[in-house]
């Protein structure tokens, strides 16, 4: 495809000045809607070469109810702390933070801000009200955004992705001063990503952040997609933050944690244990591919 018919292509949904960035090498994340599908568009540059990748979006409103939505309204009905939701790329950590913030926006009279890189969902103001600012159009980074946001008299904050160690630390002091902040991160267990969090940071400041995020840290869950059939799964584990994890996450015991979950019973329980459960009455064949995946 040449430049001119790539461009022609993408006119409807990149303004002209984004389009402008591509004459250099830099690569370019946006969201759009054709008709009431939302897509993201991440167009960067192959050999010199424009080139366009696109992710069709879920609607909500289509997806069938979550398995885990008691823990969800759960999360949406906390006043205040931090939620984290994590896994690999494409694991739909995304579409269930969108169901968080939608889940809040139909149920609590509070003032919803994200910060995201690009607008995906679009999450609609029911009952609560909700702005949604997009980096690079409303702010520059996320620290920044997140300095900016706590001026804009949030209940909750919405942070696409905790990318760095300053958007840590802003988002670990949003948390601490009252505000409930859900956040994604990259990492494909619970334990780990509360090690990656506090890893940021050099070892002279950890035992501080330890204690910060172990009075501000509420739960983390950890997700995979499983392709069956003609079927999706997600298989999540979930940890929730009791005194005994409140305490191994200030004192840096992360491994125990991953041992405390295993003897949990109720919605806390590790990825292997929910994958059992949840393929406990799949062929044996379709078990042994998940317990695979979730290894």
């Amino acid at each position: 495809m040449d430049t001119e018919t790539f461009y022609a292509f993408l006119a409807p949904y990149v303004p002209d000045l984004q389009q402008g960035i591509l004459s250099g090498h830099e690569a370019l994340d946006r969201a759009c809607s054709e008709g009431k599908q939302r897509l993201r568009l991440h167009l960067y540059r192959v050999r010199g070469h424009r080139a366009a990748s696109i992710r069709i979006l879920p609607s909500l409103a289509d997806l069938p109810e979550d398995g885990d939505s008691e823990w969800i309204q759960d999360m949406a009905s906390l006043p205040n702390g931090l939620v984290l939701v994590t896994g690999p790329t494409g694991s739909g950590k995304t579409t269930l933070l969108a169901r968080m913030e939608l889940e809040i926006s139909k149920r609590r009279p509070v003032h919803i801000l994200t910060l995201e890189d690009p607008v995906e969902y679009i999450i609609p103001s029911l009952c609560a009200m909700v702005h949604q600012r997009e980096k690079m159009t409303d702010f520059s980074t996320f620290p920044q955004g997140i300095r900016e946001s706590l001026r804009e008299d949030p209940d909750v904050l919405v942070i696409g992705e905790l990318r760095d160690r300053e958007t840590v630390r802003s988002a670990l002091m949003a948390a601490e001063t009252g505000h409930l902040v859900l956040a994604t991160l990259h990492s494909r267990r619970c334990w780990e990503a509360v090690a990656r969090m506090v890893h940021a940071f050099p070892e002279g400041e950890q035992m501080e952040i330890r204690t910060i995020l172990s009075s501000v840290l509420r739960s983390v869950s950890s997700q995979v997609l499983f392709h069956r059939q003609e079927e999706t799964v997600a298989v999540r584990e979930i940890l929730m933050v009791t005194s005994a994890i409140s305490h191994l996450v200030r004192d840096g015991k992360y491994e125990q944690i991953r041992s405390y979950m295993h003897q949990s019973d109720g919605v806390m329980a590790p990825m292997d244990k929910r994958a059992l459960n949840l393929s406990r009455l799949w062929p044996e064949e379709e078990q042994n591919e998940l317990l695979a995946v979730v290894q």
